[in-house]
């Protein structure tokens, strides 16, 4: 995931945290920053974002707040095994990731959470009862509050009987971008309609 500038690439890795080391880590979130025509070194997000659990598919607002999904283990046992997180950012760093509730977190499975630009629109996959396959996309928005409303499905023209992950939209906001079954499959959004999931 690009940083708004386009200075900084995200991804995650189990590449373990010490070079000299050679078995793999737990998988955390890194990044390289753009330095001149190439990218500098991968650097390690660290604490609190990366926990000593698994982290994984980060995506950003344009004001540099992060959401992913972890396995992290949470005073209270966590909602499941994965669940969706956001650390908001400032010029200090990375705040203590938020795990989000019970409107878009579920007992079950919630991972790869793709957030709109402007942290409104959150498109995330979900292995819960009631969908139309092995795995949907849902989606949820935030509203002037600040309060996440229910997550929805996003409907047949895109979920399936198989499994829908790793939402993301193209820049513009036009188009829609995910697996399916193995293979890349991308959707206008006018096809759509953007409901009534997204």
């Amino acid at each position: 995931m690009m940083s708004a500038d386009g200075r900084r690439l995200y991804f995650i890795s189990n590449r373990p945290r010490d070079p000299e080391a050679t078995e793999p880590a737990d998988f955390d979130i890194w990044y390289v920053e753009r330095d001149g025509d190439g990218w500098g070194p991968e650097i390690n997000v660290g604490a609190p974002v990366n926990s000593p659990g698994n982290e994984y598919f980060v995506s950003l607002t344009d004001d540099g707040d992060v959401f992913f999904a972890s396995d992290r283990a949470e005073p209270d046992g966590g909602f499941r095994a994965l669940d969706i997180y956001e650390a908001k950012w400032n010029e200090v760093g990375y705040q203590e990731p938020v795990r989000l509730d019970h409107a878009v977190n579920s007992p079950y499975y919630d991972a790869d959470p793709f957030i709109s630009r402007d942290g409104r629109t959150l498109i995330f996959a979900s292995v819960r009862p009631g969908g139309l396959g092995r795995g949907d996309l849902y989606v949820s928005r935030r509203g002037e509050d600040g309060v996440w409303s229910g997550a929805e499905s996003a409907g047949s023209a895109i979920n399936t009987a198989g499994h829908e992950l790793c939402p993301t939209l193209t820049p513009d906001g036009r188009f829609l971008l995910y697996t399916g079954e193995q293979e890349i499959r991308w959707i206008s959004m006018d096809a759509v309609g953007r409901g009534p999931g997204i």
